[in-house]
């Protein structure tokens, strides 16, 4: 009865161990909420039938880690609306990829950022459209 006991201690220690191991691992290949600050350039492409691309940039501005929240602002020089801007965009995860949402008036936008890329996908007042960023560097 004392050996049984004490494999028992030995496999509950060791699973406890593994187990701590393992979340650190997880923690250490997640991004970092700060890493989504800086400025993007790409395309824009709207989906009304056929697809128009527009220059698009996107800079974000600030990531506020007690309300979990992202503001960033976009430009589109040959869009209807030329200036954007996105405050309390919600962030949804956290991992390999953060993913947050942003709503305004009359749009919804679902982000996902890589390390590298942003990319989102989003529903306007006239049309659905889609975004392609890449990250510059500084």
């Amino acid at each position: 009865m004392k050996y049984f006991r004490t494999g028992l201690c030995l496999c509950a220690l060791v699973t406890a161990v593994s187990l701590a191991g393992e979340t650190r691992t997880l923690e250490a290949g997640s991004l970092s909420v700060d890493s989504l600050l800086g400025k993007y350039d790409g395309k824009m492409t709207l989906h009304n039938g056929r697809e128009q691309a527009f220059d698009y940039q996107i800079e974000v501005l600030s990531v506020d880690k007690e309300a979990n929240t992202v503001a960033l602002i976009a430009y589109c020089s040959n869009c209807e609306t030329k200036e954007m801007k996105r405050n309390k965009c919600e962030i949804k995860e956290i991992g390999k990829e953060i993913k947050y949402s942003c709503k305004a008036t009359y749009t919804q936008e679902e982000y996902i950022f890589n390390g590298e890329t942003l990319k989102a996908t989003g529903s306007g007042k006239k049309f659905p459209y889609s975004i392609n960023v890449e990250k510059l560097t500084k």
